[in-house]
């Protein structure tokens, strides 16, 4: 993988399609995330959560709150959607990355491609300006766990050594290889 972006740029051409990952690559989400989750958490169950220095994520809300009953579980998730675009102010666009979004949408295919539910990636898309960027928006279906790569190549039936991808995270990573896209197309900040 190149080390600068830029230099992953050079890359680009009018039959390359740019993938870009949403939390963590083009937006940081981590503290709005868990600033609403701990408002949550303290409306539901009157319980100050700690705080964290990684992500809060539902299946963290176990060792958060230890004896949490499925029903309080239930409310504290539903309880985060409803608070969190209080929070939104608390995401920080990367952007660096959000100036090649830009550029490049003139010209090429520009798709965003996430595990974020549609309501929450439009949401941050939205806040960020970013919506009209993007050729298309493939989000993740309900509570389904799928490889959003394979999902988003199937849905636009895209060739893989045609994209290149911007990700942050290492299992991300091994999706986007997993279905073919090249390693020196993968950038990661």
């Amino acid at each position: 993988m190149p080390q600068t972006l830029e230099n992953f740029c050079n890359q680009i051409h009018s039959e390359i399609t740019l993938f870009f990952d949403l939390d963590g690559t083009l937006v940081s989400t981590n503290i709005a995330n868990n600033l609403a989750y701990s408002a949550a958490i303290k409306l539901v169950l009157d319980f100050t959560a700690p705080n964290h220095l990684t992500r809060i994520t539902r299946q963290s809300l176990a060792s958060i709150c230890p004896s949490l009953t499925q029903s309080q579980y239930d409310d504290i998730v539903k309880a985060k959607e409803h608070i969190y675009p209080q929070y939104l102010t608390n995401t920080t666009l990367n952007k660096e990355l959000a100036t090649v979004l830009i550029r490049y949408s003139k010209s090429n295919q520009t798709v965003l491609v996430t595990n974020s539910r549609k309501d929450r990636a439009y949401l941050l898309l939205q806040h960020h300006q970013l919506v009209k960027q993007f050729t298309h928006i493939v989000c993740r279906p309900s509570n389904t766990k799928q490889n959003k790569y394979q999902r988003a190549i199937t849905e636009l039936n895209i060739e893989p050594s045609t994209i290149l991808a911007f990700e942050d995270e290492k299992a991300g990573i091994h999706h986007a290889l997993s279905v073919g896209i090249l390693p020196h197309h993968i950038w990661s900040n």
